[in-house]
């Protein structure tokens, strides 16, 4: 029925109401997350839609007639909005109507000879892996203990290299094997340093939720701390003098499990460069754009607006364009990746 009301709890990126929005259904949602509450209100306000008829116009009561399988209505037409719109129909799916539904022996006798063959295997496959697992586990192991140092860095600033080093010293003087440091902003020298003599030192970034602590519900260990990257990247020289660069990857960090994992240009969504970096503050100067698919559809259905293509088709590359060399010496490079 179009008068429906879908309740979405927990939006995310907004697609429950998005698919509402199309199905003419009224809709509630509700988000904690500041970062996906920007995310469902963009892509709701900037989304595109069918065009429907108004339900008070002769072509609506028509249309109406036709969506819902009944004759045409006769009742005279004053075209207001207030009426609502004809929107396409979408079935009711009950447990009742798929028990009652005699195609499912239809289905059942077509996929069945396909299926036992695959789930079969499957099964093989699980026990085999299940018997390799219990020998695994009859190798002895001997556990090796580490005594692991947290640095917590300040709630308004940025943590940088001299507190690190501090911070690892101090660790190995008091006997600890490894140092977490868990802030909400690193300087850009911090993000060169990851070990002082014996001690690794792993750098977690804390969420600004964290900051509303005493304002937002519980949302679960997962939204506390968020993974960050690091961009390999080559400088390159022109032959008129001028650098470009060419960004290779990523060196991905996970805190849960204090890994670095890389990945190529093609886990890259978008990249960005500041061709005269001051330290302080990150100008994006470049844009460029890896994302799979269409890379620019979100964007194209955002600005309502002819794209020319060339110009796009520049953007989407891993080499950035020419630019002078910086004044300051110094060039910085921020990537997004699919995380």
């Amino acid at each position: 029925m179009t008068n429906d009301l879908v309740l979405d709890p927990t939006c995310g990126s907004g697609t429950t109401l998005y698919v509402a929005e199309q199905w003419g259904r009224r809709w509630i949602t509700i988000e904690t997350s500041r970062f996906a509450h920007v995310i469902a209100r963009a892509r709701i306000m900037g989304a595109r839609y069918p065009y429907y008829l108004l339900a008070d116009s002769r072509d609506g009561q028509l249309k109406e007639a036709e969506v819902a399988r009944i004759a045409p209505s006769i009742q005279p037409t004053r075209g207001s909005i207030r009426q609502g719109f004809v929107y396409e129909r979408v079935r009711h799916i009950t447990l009742k109507s798929i028990a009652n539904n005699a195609e499912i022996d239809v289905i059942w006798d077509k996929f069945q000879e396909k299926l036992e063959p695959l789930r079969e295997q499957l099964s093989n496959a699980i026990r085999q892996d299940l018997h390799d697992e219990q020998d695994k586990s009859k190798t002895p192991v001997n556990p090796v203990e580490k005594r692991v140092a947290i640095f917590i860095g300040p709630e308004f600033g940025t943590v940088s290299r001299p507190d690190l080093v501090a911070a690892a010293r101090g660790a190995g003087d008091a006997g600890f094997d490894v140092l977490i440091a868990c802030t909400f902003n690193y300087d850009a020298h911090s993000s060169e340093f990851d070990k002082l003599g014996r001690i690794p030192v792993l750098k977690a970034r804390m969420n600004a939720d964290l900051h509303m602590a005493d304002d937002l519900k519980n949302t679960g260990k997962g939204n506390l701390f968020i993974i960050f990257g690091e961009p390999d990247i080559d400088i390159l020289e022109t032959e008129s003098g001028k650098i470009q660069v060419k960004v290779n990857g990523v060196d991905v960090f996970h805190p849960n499990t204090g890994e670095v994992r890389s990945d190529g240009a093609e886990g890259i969504a978008c990249w960005f460069i500041d061709t005269d970096y001051n330290e302080e503050s990150f100008f994006v100067r470049h844009a460029y754009f890896l994302g799979a698919n269409d890379h620019y559809k979100a964007l194209r259905t955002t600005l309502k607006a002819e794209i020319y293509e060339e110009a796009w088709a520049s953007l989407n590359s891993d080499t950035s364009r020419h630019f002078d060399k910086p004044k300051s010496g110094r060039i910085a490079v921020k990537v997004i990746n699919h995380l």
